[in-house]
């Protein structure tokens, strides 16, 4: 029942009236845009909808002022993950694709890449690798939700999470 209500939910805010209105309004409170992995190109956007995510001097993240509520940003995702291996997410999420969609790819659920468009929907735990493939003209735009408490994440290499500073040669 509760995956019902989530993809009623999803169909609502990917219509496109009120996606375009939760992008426009989002764009108003920015976070850290992700650039790749060899290049200062971007690969995804990223702004607060509700209850941001604070930082520390170093940069490191810190919890929502808000714990017991969730997080919510606007993700504007504009070319596939650039690196060879699933990642996870640190917290359970759930996302909702506003605009356009992507490929995915989850090895360890099904093999090959499946189509995400607008209007779908998924739960994301910490335990769930990942990796977009293609990513369509334009970029996608997502609704990304989080909750609960920061656990790390990394990338999945032979069997194993390597923590992802370690795996992108930025430890400190």
């Amino acid at each position: 029942m509760k995956e019902a209500l989530w993809r009623a939910l999803a169909f609502v805010v990917s219509r496109r009236p009120v996606a375009d209105y939760l992008i426009r309004r989002a764009q108003r409170t920015p976070y850290s845009p992700i650039t790749g992995r060899n290049s200062d190109d971007l690969y995804m956007d990223r702004w607060w909808l509700f209850n941001a995510y604070g930082k520390d001097e170093e940069g490191n993240q810190l919890p929502a002022r808000w714990t017991s509520l969730p997080s919510v940003r606007v993700q504007h995702i504009v070319r596939p993950d650039d690196d060879d291996h699933e990642h996870n997410h640190p917290w359970p999420a759930r996302s909702i694709i506003l605009r356009s969609g992507y490929m995915e790819e989850r090895r360890e659920e099904y093999r090959g890449a499946k189509l995400r468009l607008r209007g779908f929907t998924q739960r994301i735990d910490p335990s769930v690798f990942h990796r977009i493939t293609e990513v369509s003209d334009g970029g996608a735009y997502t609704l990304f939700i989080t909750w609960g408490e920061s656990k790390g994440w990394g990338f999945k290499v032979d069997g194993s999470v390597v923590p992802w500073r370690k795996y992108l040669g930025i430890e400190v």
